[in-house]
């Protein structure tokens, strides 16, 4: 059997390695296409950016390794942390293509708390593939092309033709495609201003994968008025500071201070919220750690949904409300330094009962917070008669969730509840890709919980809030307020925001990914699909209308992960995986943690068992 693999990022890598584990007896040909080396273009180490740029999982808990067992990684089979220690030096010493920067960077690369960059994690990447490949069986074998393919066409006898850019043809029995994140084509309104940046010369940059973005034009003489303070934003801020010769330095007292180079432009920047996603807490958690549930279990939930599974978003966001509260509660215990442990056990005893919440201080004699408003501080609200400028407002809110943080993701009051979202994320994706909810509910889950889910659990490293504090303290950059939109001026680039405040500036910069939807994508693989019938956007999950909530994504067989056609039929042997599936998949931008089951590996998992399934029917009828 011959399958081509899409794009060589984490989730192919992991489907080569199932494949190369389920197969039997029969000869199977795998070959793997991406235009970038293995890794994927996210994880590429000879993007000069990808050096600095972090990863926003903290290194021990990044694997590509599947362990069947749930078990912690082992020295034969290591985590990016572990690989790091003990593998990455001699790899790197005998692969001298890499930069320099990636054996400096394994000398501080040495604990769970530590962050590796992008490209470490790609360098990891190629010496994983290599331990894959090495000793197959003698009717296994795996290539590699390094380019992309443009096209995929299906022939009558149910095999597809690939073409790729360096004009070559291949045939294959299956085809699996995992593209990551797709460039859009311009919208109207971005192709006007990018015409007006040209006829003014201004500077326009859309939005883009960071580490393709080029900066290098701008200087000590622009003002650029940055739109998005999500993580890309937080790749692309190192650009416009580090990389102009900006620097940073701990003070005396312990406080991160910026020091200009002076060939940085000045910055404004703002986002719908103006606030960015809360800094991870300093890891404190074991590789395969995760929180076990008291209240958000996966057995109350689905008793809540009742047997028509119809659970409602008010049921599901009050355990939810219970479990993270409760988590809070407990680590504000942890920090009374001025009670026994006695008197925190009964204080601890009396929590696990939320009837005892609202007595808790008065008959303790505390001041806890027991009654947390989530959303609120997801999206701190500022009061303007309150005297406080908004931006001093934002610095303080800031200082605030540095503080929490630095106590770690294990025992801070809020950073350790923020983190149970990461370790609740698997019950919430089994409730939504196993259509538990109520259609109202699916509704308010991906337009309300997702947005906090985003806030709270899936910010950027500590060190990077830090950072941006440091350089608004600086007055290098200023912070607009809340609802920050920018249009084409007279002659400049306009900022406005909901305090009423104006901004000039001679750059743009969309500090974001490009929009998942398919219908936007400039793909001419996803184009020459699209001709064939061979797809169509997703009809589930429906509102209580019973539209789409996500046309803008791939409908695949729930079961199989085949391409829907036209006219709603599975089309056999053609697969799709990853990020275009996102709102008929919960989550999909993850990377694989050791012991903790996570999708890519059991998408892998499935998707293996039934090309294999696939490849053994085709050879029975040949």
């Amino acid at each position: 059997m011959d399958i081509a693999l899409i794009g060589a990022g984490p989730r192919n890598l992991a489907l080569l390695e199932a494949l190369l584990y389920k197969w039997q007896k029969e000869p199977l040909s795998v070959t793997l296409f991406d235009p970038y080396p293995v890794g994927g273009r996210v994880w590429t180490p000879f993007f000069p950016q990808n050096e600095t740029f972090l990863m926003n999982t903290v290194a021990n808990q990044v694997t590509l390794f599947y362990d069947a067992d749930g078990q912690e990684p082992s020295p034969q089979r290591p985590g990016l942390l572990t690989w790091a220690k003990q593998q990455g030096p001699a790899f790197l010493a005998a692969h001298p293509k890499y930069p320099a920067a990636y054996r400096q960077e394994l000398t501080r690369l040495q604990d769970k708390s530590a962050y590796s960059s992008r490209g470490l994690m790609g360098v990891y990447a190629a010496w994983y593939y290599e331990q894959l490949v090495q000793d197959l069986p003698a009717q296994v074998t795996v290539a590699y092309q390094q380019t992309a393919v443009t096209a995929c066409w299906r022939q009558p006898d149910q095999r597809y033709q690939l073409e790729t850019a360096n004009d070559a043809t291949y045939l294959f029995d299956a085809v699996v495609w995992a593209p990551g994140h797709l460039d859009n084509q311009l919208s109207p309104r971005q192709a006007d201003l990018a015409a007006f940046a040209k006829a003014n010369k201004l500077h326009y940059y859309p939005a883009k994968h960071p580490a393709e973005q080029d900066l290098t034009a701008l200087g000590p003489h622009d003002c650029i008025l940055v739109q998005g303070l999500g993580l890309t934003f937080f790749d692309e801020l190192q650009a416009l500071t580090v990389a102009k010769g900006g620097r940073y330095e701990r003070a005396t007292d312990g406080h991160l201070l910026y020091h200009p180079s002076g060939q940085e432009p000045t910055l404004v920047l703002g986002s719908r919220s103006a606030f960015p996603a809360k800094a991870r807490g300093v890891n404190q958690k074991a590789a395969s750690q995760r929180h076990q549930p008291v209240f958000f279990t996966l057995d109350k939930l689905q008793q809540l949904a009742g047997p028509d599974r119809q659970l409602a978003y008010e049921d599901f966001y009050h355990l939810l409300d219970l479990e993270l509260t409760a988590k809070s509660l407990t680590n504000q215990v942890a920090q009374l330094t001025d009670r026994s442990k006695d008197e925190q056990a009964a204080i601890l005893a009396a929590i696990a009962d939320p009837a005892n919440w609202p007595s808790l201080n008065q008959r303790f004699g505390l001041s806890l917070a027991t009654q947390i408003d989530w959303q609120a501080l997801a999206n701190p609200t500022y009061d303007p008669a309150s005297g406080q400028s908004f931006q001093d407002f934002w610095v303080d809110q800031l200082r605030a969730e540095l503080a929490d943080a630095q106590l770690g993701n294990e025992l801070a009051p809020l950073a350790g509840a923020f983190d149970l979202l990461r370790d609740l994320r698997h019950t919430v994706r089994t409730l939504f890709e196993a259509g538990y909810f109520s259609p109202a509910a699916y509704e308010q889950v991906l337009k309300t919980f997702r947005s906090l889910d985003n806030k709270l659990s899936a910010g950027p490293p500590l060190e990077r809030i830090e950072q941006l504090l440091a350089l608004v303290q600086s007055g290098q950059a200023q912070v607009a307020g809340p609802n920050f939109t920018v249009t084409a001026g007279a002659a400049d680039f306009i900022g406005q925001d909901a305090l009423g405040q104006r901004y000039h500036g001679t750059a743009f910069l969309e500090a974001r990914l490009p929009k998942v939807d398919y219908r936007l994508a400039e793909s001419p693989l996803l184009a020459s699909l699209a001709a064939q019938g061979l797809l169509q956007g997703a009809n589930w999950p429906q509102n209580s209308q019973g539209q789409s909530l996500v046309p803008q994504a791939v409908q695949v067989d729930s079961e199989t992960g085949e391409l829907i056609d036209q006219q709603g039929q599975p089309v056999p042997g053609l697969y799709l995986t990853g990020i275009p599936l996102e709102g008929t998949r919960w989550f999909t931008t993850v990377i694989p943690r050791p012991g903790v089951q996570t999708p890519i590996f059991m998408e892998a998992q499935r998707l293996a068992k039934h090309l294999v399934a696939g490849g053994t029917a085709r050879d029975k009828r040949h």
